[in-house]
């Protein structure tokens, strides 16, 4: 999941991606919470999204 990027899809594509890849794990028995699927996702997106991943990281105390 970590390795999975936004790149050329749209973001709700890409959301939607995020989403059927936890499922996945959670069908597998590796459940995911929250903090780590919102982690994970702003990971994935480019660098134009690098100031709202910044904040979203630091207000969510992802870090």
């Amino acid at each position: 999941m970590q390795t999975q990027r936004k790149e050329f899809l749209k973001m709700c594509d890409y959301l939607s991606k995020m989403e059927d890849l936890t499922d996945g794990l959670s069908l597998a028995g590796e459940l995911m919470n929250d903090d780590d699927f919102i982690s994970n996702t702003l990971i994935g997106l480019d660098v134009k999204y690098l100031f709202i991943t910044t904040v979203l990281h630091r207000q969510l105390n992802l870090d």
